[in-house]
């Protein structure tokens, strides 16, 4: 896959992230992953536990619930530089929704070492995306 945007360039346009060093730029650089999804693909189904959060890093991604009489809840519609998934990872939750993609989109995935790392090397990030949450 080709990417169109490095992960330096998307942690850019997320405020919480702004602050990092350069060594932590290099090493969201080298430890994220970068994903592509198609128009309908899901990024994660509700009720899963993951380790990882998401930063939108071209497209639009959906976010619905099931609500108790099968029908859908739309939570929220989430674009470029937008964080997904920040709670499931600080407070070790399963996913409250289904995250999917309405448009060909990129994210960049941060796996739970990875946010460990920078967790210790930069405190306040953690409680930068606490804020998010």
């Amino acid at each position: 896959m080709v990417r169109v945007r490095t992960a330096v360039d998307v942690l850019a346009s997320v405020p919480a992230f702004q602050g990092l060093h350069e060594s932590a730029l290099e090493l969201v650089e080298r430890d994220s992953k970068h994903l592509k999804l198609n128009a309908g693909d899901v990024l994660f189904q509700e009720e899963e536990i993951d380790d990882a959060m998401y930063i939108v890093a071209s497209g639009t991604l959906e976010m619905v619930a099931t609500l108790r009489d099968g029908g859908l809840q739309h939570l929220g519609r989430f674009g470029p530089g937008d964080c997904i998934g920040e709670t499931v990872v600080l407070f070790h939750r399963p996913r409250r929704a289904t995250v999917y993609a309405s448009v060909p989109s990129e994210v960049l995935k941060l796996s739970l070492p990875l946010l460990a790392t920078l967790f210790d090397r930069h405190p306040s990030l953690h409680n930068e995306l606490q804020r998010l949450g």
